[in-house]
């Protein structure tokens, strides 16, 4: 196998496990929201923890999804020149 070709392969790799990952954040996000959502107390500081939780789990999505692009255009810069 060339050297393009497992350059390829290894870029398509990463961008298969950067989709699974990206998959697992965002159910790990849908929870943080229902969580957060299904909350009924009146403590303050439980609801701005729950908050900040989903705030975080969609900033994590959020980079996924930039390595994701990034990744895509590396795949297809490799394959253009392939």
């Amino acid at each position: 196998m060339s050297d393009k070709a497992s350059e390829l392969n290894a870029a398509k790799a990463k961008l298969s496990e950067l989709i699974d990952k990206l998959v697992l954040a965002e159910s790990a996000y849908d929870k943080a929201v229902e969580h957060s959502a299904n909350y009924l107390g009146n403590d303050e500081r439980i609801e701005e923890v729950r908050d900040e939780k989903a705030r975080s789990a969609l900033e994590y999505v959020m980079s996924i999804k930039k390595e994701i692009e990034h990744q895509t255009q590396v795949v297809q810069n490799l394959v253009s020149s392939y």
